[in-house]
């Protein structure tokens, strides 16, 4: 049996939305499938649209002040996916970012903006401020 007082109090102690409130994000819009393995910072707001999936070990974290549009789509299966401070994703058509690959990591510097419909999979260390803008496809790129 999981005890979730403990596991939220775990999740408090290292800035991360409760159980109850990383589910509450489904009725706003926020598509969680799975509320125990997906860690979503307290600080972060998310907009309507936005699916943020974890699963063998996967890992996403969202900096504050970034900003995930409705159409972003983060999906962290065994890879990491980390988004730093004012990057922007998903604006102008969404974007998807994808480390399915055990050990894939793919990074978002501050203040990148990811648009237009383009996807980020494998391994990708995308620099601050750096700019994807449209369907463009990256796998195993540095920017």
């Amino acid at each position: 049996m999981i005890d979730i007082e403990w596991l939220n109090d775990v999740r408090r102690k290292r800035g991360f939305m409760t159980v109850e409130d990383t589910s509450a994000l489904s009725p706003a819009g926020i598509v969680v499938l799975d509320p125990f393995s997906t860690l979503v910072s307290q600080d972060v707001l998310l907009g309507p649209g936005v699916n943020l999936h974890t699963s063998d070990c996967g890992a996403i974290a969202i900096s504050f002040d970034a900003q995930l549009y409705p159409g972003a789509r983060l999906l962290a299966a065994k890879g990491r996916i980390t988004v730093s401070a004012r990057a922007e994703i998903g604006e102008e058509g969404g974007f998807t970012i994808k480390a399915e690959q055990p050990d894939a990591v793919i990074e978002v510097g501050e203040g990148a903006r990811l648009i237009g419909g383009g996807s980020l999979k494998l391994n990708n260390s995308i620099g601050a401020g750096a700019q994807i803008l449209g369907p463009i496809q990256l796998q195993n790129c540095v920017l």
